[in-house]
């Protein structure tokens, strides 16, 4: 594996090296704008001249930059969420195969399919074969089965033995051999460190002899080994034994150390034959993650964790996108009171939408604390009653608004309050703040939307004035606006072209922008090189428009490798280590340079009719603090080819700036670069100083931008230092 300092010595010494030699030159000053200088012949290798106006400045949103968290590609279940154990609580397999918590089989849905069963058909669900089952839900189609029965040993859920409420089914082992088991892979394995330590928990107990309340049918105790093992099971890696005599639930929990490192073992479970075994919630999580007291243990993983915050997001949207509301049903939209408490007791629901099982895990609480880890303002999305195939009437809402009522009391209420008493029992007796909430999810179009959203808006409003609510769309006159969101996916032409998407939008006129998810698509491959600086260019128009646009964050954030639902995403992953595409070193260097104003910024093409669309470079400068004693320059060319650029900055002379810049560029060996496991830093930040030799006595200079790239330029006043965004350059 790479470790930063690694990657920091080499890339700060190969880039520190490329510039020595690279110095900007000073005898190709151009200029396209003939009537501003006509004694200045345009010169032949200039293509675009930057023209930068320090006197006019407008605020930067201090929240522009922050991220978005969808549950899709297992971003959640199976990334960001700790947990090691696929389906704990047999939940999935139960759901998939028609158990519910009266024991009746559901109805099939329309257009259900069989084809997936074999991934359950060894099992046996209360008695009837898992291959006689006809249908499956939409979407659980590719949901791979995660627990794996021994040979000799029969593997049944059962709701006759609950732990709660919540949680009605378990699993009821049965063996006729000295020895029975199961195993379970975890998320495409489970990976393991030798010399770390891993900590398991569950509950067992063994069945009750029918009408003998609380006897085991043995009538005595049986031994269970737990241990990691290498996917076939032949290597042991570590081990405990629990003895399990009574009917009722026992909790049992040891911490395992593997001797030896294993990126795809699993976990097995052995019990005493002849004889049966009920377990359930059967849980794995690094012990770094476990917190004597702690009703639940610490939910994130570390690594991903830090991959987020290295991107500095001012604000954090959770929990979706279409997760809210459910896909084409509302029965399946994301819950939040069904995600609070222990994880023991969570229902979880099919994330019907991206085609798995969510155990949530990941609920309100946990969002809350993930924005307060990253230090982001929270984005709490909600659903008014609408999914892509259903609408709640107007006239019927209420339910609705009151339950998102109660989750804004839930993380902002007293520890008095109903639902703020709920957060201080889990753990946070201190409110969070809450600002800004989104009503629903692209839902303009739909029926009843704009009546739902009325409601929405006038209840909140009520009961929390202080609160900035989102629109799904720019309501006119139909509906009271403060902001709205804006999505697209499109092409890397399209893309460069949207930088004027919110041009000549007045501030305090019009509602505010929040841009909360875009990205290339077409042709990003699977996040390459020129998605990224296409992006790059989209972002320079919001620093543009950074008076209406509040927000903007890129989607999807997280993609498990195993599991691409969607693409291109920022951060790709698997069971144990993970690399950011370009377009992740894109995201962190704007929010690096993020800045407090907007210096305006004009880009002029030579040679042609100067326009929004005839150019291929796109540029933006931002303040880095109220005095401007830091600008950061940030150019894009979408070229294919290298371009030649004269950059102006009007009514400042050359003595006032420093001549020596920190440059950083992202570039790459062709524009469908992309990074990989075997290669995480094939496109990446490059960094070095470089002399910027002025014209005569103005504040004017001349760039190579690289063929497809994003070049960042920190330009300061005399004595002012630079600072090293060294923490993009991080990798597992």
């Amino acid at each position: 594996m790479l470790t930063l300092n690694l990657i920091m010595e080499l890339v700060v010494y190969f880039a520190v090296w490329s510039a020595l030699l690279h110095y900007t030159s000073a005898s190709q000053i151009g200029h396209c704008a003939a009537h501003d200088k006509p004694d200045i012949k345009i010169d032949s290798h200039i293509t675009h001249v930057l023209n930068i106006d320090p006197s006019v400045l407008h605020p930067v949103s201090p929240l522009l930059y922050g991220v978005f968290f969808e549950e899709i590609n297992n971003a959640g279940d199976g990334g960001l969420y700790a947990e090691m154990v696929r389906d704990r609580s047999f939940d999935a397999m139960a759901h998939a195969l028609r158990v519910n918590h009266h024991r009746t089989p559901q109805e099939p849905s329309k257009g259900s399919t069989a084809h997936s069963l074999q991934h359950f058909d060894t099992a046996e669900i209360l008695g009837q074969s898992a291959s006689s089952i006809k249908h499956l839900d939409r979407g659980l189609q590719e949901e791979p089965r995660s627990w794996f029965e021994w040979m000799g040993t029969n593997f049944t859920l059962t709701t006759d033995h609950p732990i709660s409420a919540g949680n009605p089914v378990a699993a009821l082992l049965q063996t006729q051999e000295i020895i029975g088991g199961i195993a379970n892979t975890g998320y495409w394995g489970m990976s393991v460190e030798g010399g770390k330590e891993y900590f398991f928990s569950a509950f067992a107990a063994l069945p009750k002899i029918p009408g003998a309340a609380g006897t085991p049918k043995t009538g005595e105790a049986r031994w269970m080994r737990v241990a990691l093992e290498s996917q076939d099971g032949r290597i042991s890696y570590a081990s405990t034994t629990f003895y399990i005599g009574s009917s009722e639930w026992k909790a049992v929990n040891a911490t395992l150390s593997p001797l030896e490192s294993d990126e795809n073992a699993r976990l097995g479970i052995a019990f005493q034959g002849p004889g049966e075994l009920l377990v359930d919630v059967v849980s794995l999580f690094p012990v770094e993650n476990v917190r004597k007291h702690e009703l639940n243990p610490w939910p994130f993983r570390r690594d991903l964790l830090e991959a987020v915050k290295a991107l500095k997001p001012r604000f954090l949207r959770v929990p979706g996108g279409c997760y809210v509301e459910g896909g084409d049903f509302l029965k399946d939209r994301f819950q939040w009171k069904n995600s609070l408490g222990c994880t023991c007791d969570r229902p979880g629901h099919m994330n019907a939408n991206w085609g798995y099982w969510s155990t949530d895990g990941l609920g309100l609480y946990e969002y809350m604390l993930l924005a307060e880890e990253l230090g982001a303002e929270p984005v709490w999305v909600v659903n008014n009653g609408v999914s892509h195939r259903e609408d709640v009437p107007t006239a019927q809402i209420g339910p609705w608004i009151q339950d998102t009522l109660d989750a804004i009391e839930f993380i902002t209420g007293s520890p008095d309050s109903k639902w703020g008493a709920v957060r201080a029992s889990m753990g946070h007796e201190h409110p969070w703040n809450l600002t800004y909430l989104a009503i629903g999810n692209e839902d303009c179009g739909h029926p009843s939307y704009i009546g739902n959203y009325i409601s929405f808006y006038f209840a909140i409003e009520a009961h929390y004035p202080h609160m900035q609510l989102i629109a799904n769309c720019p309501m006119g006159d139909a509906a009271p606006t403060d902001i709205f969101d804006w999505h697209i996916y499109t092409n890397t032409g399209d893309m460069f072209r949207q930088r004027h998407a919110f041009d000549g939008m007045v501030a305090r006129r019009d509602p505010y922008v929040f841009a909360s998810e875009y990205a290339v698509l077409q042709d990003g491959g699977w996040g390459n090189l020129q998605a990224a600086v296409a992006e790059a260019a989209f972002m320079t128009g919001l620093e543009a428009n950074s008076e209406v646009v509040l927000m903007a964050s890129y989607a999807p954030l997280f993609v498990n490798s195993n599991a691409r639902v969607w693409n291109p995403d920022m951060i790709v992953f698997n069971s144990h280590r993970w690399y950011g595409t370009p377009s992740y070193m894109v995201q962190g260097l704007f929010s690096h340079y993020q800045g407090v104003q907007y210096m305006a910024t004009a880009v002029e093409a030579c040679g042609g009719i100067s326009g929004p669309d005839n150019t291929t470079v796109a540029a933006s400068v931002t303040c880095q603090d109220e005095l401007c004693a830091v600008m950061a320059l940030k150019v894009v060319n979408v070229a294919h080819t290298s371009q030649n650029v004269t950059v102006r900055l009007r009514k400042v002379t050359a003595r006032g700036i420093n001549d020596t810049v920190l440059r950083t560029v992202i570039t790459g060996p062709h524009p469908e670069a992309e990074n990989t496991f075997e290669e995480p830093l094939k496109v990446k930040p490059e960094m070095g100083w470089v002399q910027l030799l002025f014209h005569e006595d103005e504040a004017s200079f001349d760039l190579e931008l690289p063929a497809v790239s994003v070049s960042f330029y920190e330009l300061s006043a005399a004595e002012q230092a630079a600072i090293l965004p060294t923490n993009l350059l991080a990798v597992s």
